[in-house]
């Protein structure tokens, strides 16, 4: 977690694999100067990126995190050696008494980090796309998916590569295919396998193709008849339930690289197929490549709620800038509260599988560990 600080939940979430714990190291970040050299942040600064990294890492369902360096970083280039917890004269910096304080919170509480249970959602990383020439379109498309579900619409997911779903040992409620313009027969034939035993699926642009972007009939074999054609316009709408939400295409080079799916009837509305016991949503438009993540959250919504899907928490925080994302462990839950934001919030969260209301007040730029008992609702501990 090095170089994402924009996407530091999408970086954790995206090298995870099933089954696996995820430990990430070379955490820190590094020094950035201006044009008269500088520096464009002060040590504390520093410090509270840091310690969202460090939350994130640990709190996405990782298992932990190794900093780089734990010392001074004396031996490489004037760059390098101003990163570590200590700095160059061998005093400490403000990460250090970061990283002994979050060291302690985990090692006190060490008893209740079991095995996490398994979202109900899942992502599916279309790597078709990735390993194509098209790469930044998946990258965007993933991105703007885990904050558009994160940030804006209070779900949380795990993913999973198209090439592996056969490693998914708990079958998700909620499929998204985000974006993906192509995939693979494999997990097309998973996924419906699924799908036909009651999950529902979310679609969103072309899925008509394989890896090598050959076409394939995959939803006229669903009785869906379409076509798929460039995105020439910057903006659309898509009808979800009874209202009507813009997509806009501006500054992504659209025209140049995006596809999007046609049909007759019903244009800018979500389709719904039913296979087996499940059912499948359909968009024509590839929704994570556009620029409004309003939008994306909404869809996302709609999808949960067809999919019998709730929320794990309620919220009065309506600050896109603030992460909220709970993990459930045997005998406790955890909340991961990250602020990305330049003000102080003070908002309420109320657990709903303990049924209590818990205040929070999250300083701007910080990131915070809530941890309470199952049993009954009281705080265990904080970071």
């Amino acid at each position: 977690s090095w170089w994402q600080d924009d996407d530091l939940l999408w970086d954790n979430l995206m090298a995870k694999t099933q089954n696996k714990p995820l430990l990430v190291q070379e955490t820190n970040l590094m020094r950035y100067t201006d044009l008269r050299g500088n520096g464009r942040r002060s040590e504390q600064d520093y410090a509270k990126i840091l310690e969202r990294k460090i939350c994130i890492g640990f709190a996405a369902e990782g298992a932990g995190v190794i900093p780089w360096v734990w010392d001074a970083n004396t031996a490489l280039n004037e760059n390098e050696s101003s990163i570590g917890l200590n700095r160059c004269d061998g005093t400490a910096s403000p990460e250090k008494a970061m990283y002994k304080k979050f060291a302690k919170f985990v090692n006190r509480n060490a008893k209740y980090f079991t095995i996490a249970k398994e979202p109900e959602i899942l992502l599916v990383i279309p790597f078709s796309l990735q390993f194509s020439n098209y790469q930044s379109l998946a990258l965007t498309a993933t991105k703007n998916a885990v904050r558009a579900m994160h940030y804006y619409a209070r779900f949380k997911f795990n993913v999973a590569s198209e090439y592996h779903l056969d490693r998914v040992t708990v079958i998700p409620k909620l499929v998204v295919l985000p974006s993906v313009q192509a995939l693979t027969d494999t997990a097309w034939n998973k996924i419906c396998e699924w799908v036909s035993g009651g999950t529902t699926l979310l679609i969103t642009g072309p899925i008509d193709r394989d890896p090598h972007f050959e076409s394939v009939k995959r939803l006229a074999e669903l009785g869906v008849e379409t076509r798929t054609e460039p995105v020439l316009q910057l903006n659309s709408f898509l009808t979800i339930g009874n209202e009507r939400y813009q997509l806009n295409y501006y500054n992504t080079s659209a025209m140049q690289s995006i596809d999007q799916m046609v049909w007759k009837e019903d244009h800018g509305k979500i389709k719904e197929v039913t296979l087996g016991k499940g059912k499948i949503l359909i968009s024509e438009y590839p929704v994570e490549l556009n620029t409004n993540l309003n939008t994306i959250a909404e869809l996302y919504k709609y999808a949960a709620k067809k999919g019998n899907i709730t929320s794990e928490f309620v919220t009065d925080c309506s600050n896109p800038g603030i992460l909220i994302r709970p993990i459930d462990y045997e005998k406790a839950r955890m909340y991961l509260l990250e602020s990305e934001t330049d003000t102080d919030e003070v908002f309420t969260i109320r657990d709903k599988f303990v049924n209590k209301d818990y205040s929070v007040k999250l300083e701007a730029g910080r990131a915070k560990l809530l941890l309470i008992s199952k049993e009954d609702g009281k705080i265990i501990d904080q970071y």
